[in-house]
C-alpha cells in the first residue's frame, strides 16, 4: 500500500443542514460521534493510528505520540562509486512551478458553490476497464486543477481559525529542517538528490537519529555490485536499457557477484514484498525506504522509491508512476517502447492491467494523477506529502505545518493527488475542531461565524476537486486481490513476453 486512502468525498453528500443536524445530535447525546456519522471527512484506513481528539485541545503537552520506532542502522559500505545525471522527464510539459495564476485562462471557480468544480472536471468520467480505450493526459484538464489549487490558496489568508501550534514540541525543529532542505532543492539552492530527500523526510520522523554516512555507504554498496555483474555479464554500464535490465534483475532474483579484488562471490537475494502490516496501519516505518534496505522486504511505496535511488546512482533514467493505492516504475526502452515495472513481484505489466483495477477513471488519467509519469521535482515534490504525513504520524496531531508542506508540493506538483487528500484531510479535522469547540448544531450559527462557514466551504471545496479528478477510494481488501490478478496466466504470459523482449535488446 502506499500513500493515503481515503474515502470518496463525493460534495453531493455533504449537506450543511444535515451536517449540522448531526452535530446537534451528538451534542445533546454529550458523546462525539465517529467521524462519518458527522459527515466529516473520514481519516484514511492507513492513519487509523492517526485518529486523535480534537476538543479542548489547547495545548502540546496533551498530543500523546505513538510508540517511539526502532531507528534503522546501516552497517559499514564501501566507499559511494561516483554520482551521475539523475533522471529527468522525457515528456514535454509546462512547468508550473513557474506560472503565474494569470497565466491561465480557465474559468474561475465560484467559491461558493462547490459543484461549479466537480462539473468542470467532471466530464465524460466513466471507470476504465481492461477493455478501455485510455485517455491521454490533457493540458486543458491540467490547467484546470492547477487554476482551481491556486485559487483555494489564496483563499486561505481569510480563514484564521488554526490548530494549536506543535512548533515547541520535541522534534519540531528535525522536520522543519527537512522541510527547509527539500524547499531549497525545489527552488534551486541545492542539487535535485532523489537520495537524500528520501533519507531526510524519513530521518525527521526520528528525530534526526539515523546516519546519513551509513545510508549513503549502503546505497553505494548497492549500486556497485549492480554495475559489477553488469559488467560480469558484459553489459554496457552506461546503457540506460541494461541499468535498468540489471537492477530489476537485482531486486527479483538471486544473483552471484564476483568480487575481483577479493576474489570472491558475492550472493544477493531478492526484495519481498512484506505481507505483515503492508499499508502502515500498525507501524508506518513499514512503508520506509530504510526499513527496506535494512529488513530486504518492502512494498509498493519503498520498492519502487528504492529502483529509482539506485538507478540515479547508476545513471540511468526511470520514472514513478502513481495508481489508486499504488506506486510503480516507468520506462522506456531505447526502441520508444514503455514498460510498467511492478516491483510488488517483479513482473512487467501494461497500462491495461493497471485500469483492471476497476479504481481509475477516465478524468484521472486526462488530468495526470494516474498513470503519468513524475520528473525528478515532482517526486522530491512528493517527499513534501510524505514529510506531512509523517509528522501526522508522529505527533498524531496536525497544525500549519501540514497545510505549508502540502501547499508547497502542490506548487511543483499541482495535480498531485496524495497532496490534495491530505489537504482535505487538514480542513476536514480543522472544521470538526472549530465546531466542536464552538457548539454549532443549526445551520445558522454556522453562518454567523464567516471564518467557520469559510472552513466548511474550503473543505467541500476540496472534496469536489478530488471528486471531479475521478478519484475512488481503492478498499485495502480490493487492493490485494488486484495484485494477485498478476498471477493469474494471461498475466503471467504478458509479463513473460514483455521481459524477454525486453532483455533482448540488452544483449
Amino acid at each position: 500500500m502506499v500513500f493515503l486512502k481515503t474515502s470518496n468525498k463525493n460534495t453531493k453528500r455533504f449537506n450543511p443542514i444535515a451536517h449540522l443536524a448531526h452535530l446537534q445530535v451528538a451534542q445533546a447525546n454529550a458523546q462525539p460521534k465517529p467521524a462519518k456519522e458527522l459527515n466529516l471527512a473520514c481519516p484514511h484506513a492507513s492513519l487509523v493510528v492517526l485518529f486523535f481528539v480534537l476538543t479542548n485541545l489547547f495545548s502540546v503537552d496533551t498530543f500523546a505520540q505513538i510508540q517511539s520506532p526502532n531507528i534503522p542502522t546501516f552497517e559499514k559500505q564501501p566507499n559511494p562509486i561516483s554520482n551521475t545525471q539523475s533522471y529527468s522527464t522525457g515528456q514535454t510539459q509546462q512547468d508550473y512551478s513557474t506560472l503565474n495564476h494569470s497565466d491561465l485562462q480557465t474559468k474561475k471557480v465560484n467559491a461558493n458553490v462547490p459543484d461549479n468544480i466537480y462539473n468542470s472536471l467532471n466530464k465524460n468520467n466513466f471507470v476504465l476497464t481492461s477493455n478501455s480505450t485510455i485517455p491521454g493526459k490533457t493540458s486543458s484538464s491540467v490547467d484546470n486543477v492547477y487554476s482551481i489549487i491556486n485559487e483555494m490558496k489564496n483563499y486561505e489568508p481569510s480563514i484564521n481559525y488554526h490548530f494549536p501550534s506543535l512548533q515547541s514540541a520535541t522534534g519540531f525543529n528535525s522536520f522543519n529542517s527537512a522541510y527547509q532542505e527539500l524547499l531549497d532543492m525545489l527552488e534551486g539552492r541545492k542539487t535535485l538528490d532523489l537520495k537524500r530527500a528520501v533519507f531526510i523526510t524519513e530521518n525527521a520522523f526520528f528525530g534526526n537519529q539515523m546516519k546519513y554516512e551509513d545510508y549513503k555507504k549502503s546505497i553505494a554498496e548497492m549500486a556497485l555490485l549492480i554495475q559489477l555483474k553488469m559488467q560480469q555479464e558484459k553489459l554496457s554500464v552506461s546503457n540506460n536499457d541494461a541499468i535498468l535490465y540489471m537492477t530489476h534483475q537485482y531486486f527479483t532474483d538471486t544473483l552471484n557477484i564476483k568480487l575481483r579484488v577479493q576474489e570472491k562471490t558475492v550472493t544477493t537475494f531478492p526484495k519481498t514484498y512484506d505481507f505483515q502490516d503492508p499499508f502502515g496501519n500498525e507501524d508506518p516505518t513499514k512503508m520506509f525506504v530504510s526499513k527496506l534496505m535494512v529488513k530486504n522486504s518492502g512494498q509498493c511505496k519503498s520498492l519502487p522509491l528504492l529502483f529509482l535511488i539506485l538507478v540515479n546512482e547508476l545513471g540511468g533514467n526511470a520514472y514513478l508512476s502513481f495508481s489508486p493505492s499504488h506506486s510503480y516504475i516507468k520506462s522506456k526502452d531505447k526502441n520508444g517502447v514503455w514498460y510498467n515495472i511492478e516491483l510488488t513481484n517483479g513482473m512487467l505489466t501494461s497500462d491495461s492491467w493497471v485500469v483492471g483495477s476497476g479504481y481509475i477513471k477516465s478524468e484521472a488519467v486526462k488530468s495526470g494523477i494516474f498513470l503519468d509519469t513524475l520528473n525528478k521535482k515532482e517526486v522530491i515534490a512528493q517527499c513534501l506529502v510524505d514529510l506531512a504525513q509523517y509528522y501526522t504520524w508522529h505527533y498524531k496531531a496536525q497544525d500549519d505545518f501540514v497545510l505549508k508542506c502540502v501547499n508547497k508540493a502542490l506548487e511543483f506538483h499541482p495535480n498531485n493527488i496524495w497532496a490534495i487528500q491530505v489537504k482535505s484531510d487538514y480542513y476536514s479535522y480543522l472544521f470538526k475542531y472549530v465546531s466542536e469547540q464552538k457548539g454549532f448544531s443549526n445551520i445558522e450559527q454556522l453562518k454567523k461565524d464567516p471564518k467557520a462557514l469559510e472552513l466548511f466551504t474550503q473543505r467541500n471545496r476540496i472534496y469536489a476537486l478530488i471528486d471531479g479528478l475521478g478519484y475512488q477510494p481503492m478498499p485495502e481488501q480490493a487492493y490485494i486481490d488486484w495484485l494477485k490478478t498478476l498471477n493469474e496466466k494471461q498475466q503471467k504470459q504478458e509479463s513473460e513476453q514483455q521481459y524477454i523482449n525486453f532483455s533482448k535488446i540488452v544483449r
